[in-house]
């Protein structure tokens, strides 16, 4: 299947796509070819690493996963 990625034979579905920017690490901007850096947008400089990681959580986790992460922050 990813070999019909690479070779353009087929394109992934949505929840194709996600799964794999989950098990590889990258963004999925990073994978469509959209920009260089693995970490997509996020490599513009634009946010900095904390704020990274809250948006992360965010996308994993929604609000219940930022909030543990705020207090795991304060408890430091």
């Amino acid at each position: 299947m990813i070999r019909n990625y690479e070779e353009e034979d087929s394109n992934p579905s949505a929840s194709a796509l996600k799964k794999l920017v989950e098990q590889l690490g990258v963004s999925a901007d990073y994978l469509l070819g959209f920009t260089d850096d693995p970490r997509g947008h996020y490599g513009d400089g634009q946010i900095d690493e904390s704020e990274r990681i809250m948006l992360d959580t965010y996308r994993r986790e929604s609000w219940p996963g930022v909030i543990r992460l705020g207090v795991t922050q304060i408890e430091k």
